[in-house]
């Protein structure tokens, strides 16, 4: 997500799935974002935050507004960021295209992201959250320093681009009375998506267009690379705070349910520009077209669920 939408981040050490579901067996990097009353205060009714930043390694420029309006029992925010950098400069001198260039490869990144919250107390004890929150990175980059295993590959540039959506509803009750002292329940939904192309011409190479060995060939390739995961979860966590012999207790319990489905896929298109010949095959690894794209692709799709009980008990 955009820096300027954090409020601030947290690093649990150690297992943590009683509190943060069955994915954080190992530890959590918790990422929280701003809320309409981060930007309010306690009295004001309508707020601006404007931001502005450059960089001067990398000659980047970027500015974020942020807005925020209160209601009688709603609160609102929303928000637009937007970043646009250039390689970051180093103390290289070599300015050539080779495996002994110094310099950085030339590149440019833009990147952009928006996040919008809704918070409703609709009685005493209630709270309703929604929210919505996505990030966009698109990058070029031209590879003037070339690698020195693979010899025959005399030019390349290549674009990555990440995109990321999150939504999810929440819903929050503390009673005045009862078994707990805080119920929490949320659902969610999250797309993310990764997009790699890669364009490669190669030099006197060999008839299959390697990249490290042969001669007489000269090759035109364009391989690309998709992944994408949709995740779908929700959970509900109470707490209760227990005083007995003259400690404070705090007792957490809950369930987490999500779904994960995973699918990548790889192409790649090869023209032999000596010999006039087209393949979808590159160093013994073929495409094959399947119903879903007759220009030849490989598709590997990977579904997965996960449930999670936990109970935790703080002494």
């Amino acid at each position: 997500m955009a820096p300027d939408f954090l409020k601030r981040v947290e690093v649990v050490r150690g297992p943590s799935s009683s509190l943060y579901g069955s994915d954080a067996i190992g530890g959590v990097v918790g990422f929280i974002t701003l809320d309409p009353a981060d930007l309010l205060g306690t009295t004001a009714r309508n707020a601006i935050r404007l931001r502005a930043t450059h960089h001067d390694a990398n000659e980047g420029f970027g500015l974020t507004a942020l807005g925020a309006l209160r209601g009688e029992a709603a609160e609102f925010l929303i928000g637009v960021s937007g970043v646009r950098t250039k390689e970051t400069d180093n103390r290289g001198d070599v300015d050539t295209v080779s495996a002994t260039r110094t310099r950085p490869n030339p590149q440019k990144t833009d990147d952009g992201g928006v996040l919008a919250k809704l918070v409703m107390r609709p009685t005493a004890g209630h709270k309703l959250a929604a929210a919505i929150e996505g990030r966009e990175l698109a990058s070029h980059t031209d590879v003037l320093r070339l690698s020195a295993s693979l010899p025959k590959v005399t030019w390349m540039q290549g674009d990555d681009n990440t995109r990321r959506v999150r939504g999810s509803l929440e819903w929050e009750h503390k009673p005045a009375s009862g078994f707990y002292d805080r119920l929490t329940a949320r659902v969610f939904r999250q797309d993310a998506d990764t997009d790699n192309y890669n364009f490669q011409r190669r030099t006197n190479t060999g008839a299959t267009c390697s990249a490290s060995s042969g001669s007489g060939n000269n090759c035109y390739i364009e391989q690309d690379f998709f992944f994408t995961q949709e995740t779908t979860g929700g959970g509900i966590q109470l707490d209760k705070m227990l005083n007995a012999g003259g400690l404070a207790h705090l007792l957490a319990f809950g369930i987490d349910v999500s779904r994960v489905r995973t699918e990548e896929l790889r192409d790649a298109r090869i023209w032999n520009q000596t010999t006039g010949t087209f393949t979808k095959s590159l160093a013994g690894d073929i495409r094959q077209a399947d119903a879903r794209n007759p220009v030849g692709v490989d598709f590997y799709t990977q579904p997965g669920r996960s449930l999670s009980l936990a109970l935790q008990a703080d002494f």
